[in-house]
Formats: C-alpha cells, structure tokens, sequence
C-alpha cells in the first residue's frame, strides 16, 4: 500500500522494488518512477564492495610469503595450516 502525503522526491517501498515521486496530482495520487529493486541492488552492493575490497589475482597470491597468505587467510576467515592449503583455499574463496 501506498502511503499517503507523499511529496516530489519522497520515495517508498512497494514489494521489492523503491519507487520515487516525481509528480503529485490534484486529486492526492502520484505519478512515480522506480528507482531500484531493493534485493538485487543490495546484493549487488555487496559483491561491488567486496571486489573493490582487495583484488588479488592467482599470481600475486602464489608468489605471497606464509605470513602475507596467513593474514589474507585471517581477513576472508579461511582457516587452513601449510602454505600450499592456504593459497589453495584462499584461490577457491576469491574464484579465481
């Protein structure tokens, strides 16, 4: 349900999609325009902000010293003994 004294630039929520007013007619109804789908852009998002976290490619991590792949390991929550498990499980983690 739509609510009610919406104004131009107000925005609300209607299933999973946002919707923004952009017209207020004379008899109290809106005209708007949807602006995002809630689910999909916040996943979206996130997936955005973990690419953008670090990027690494397979290289760089076979090249890593053990104490650079065990603090790698430690931040995407990877717990894996041995330097070959580690670059192993931290590959399988970032999909490369």
């Amino acid at each position: 349900m739509i609510p009610k004294n919406l104004k131009i630039g107000d925005t609300f929520e209607d299933g999973n999609s946002t919707y923004e007013i952009i017209r207020v007619l004379k008899d109290g109804n809106y005209i708007s325009k949807r602006v995002e789908c809630n689910k999909l852009v916040e996943k979206d998002k996130f997936l955005e902000e973990k690419a953008e976290d670090k990027k690494y490619t397979k290289t760089q991590i076979n090249r890593m010293s053990i104490a650079e792949l065990k603090k790698l390991a430690n931040e995407y929550g990877i717990e894996a003994t041995g330097g070959s498990a580690i670059k192993k499980a931290i590959i399988e983690k970032l999909e490369l």
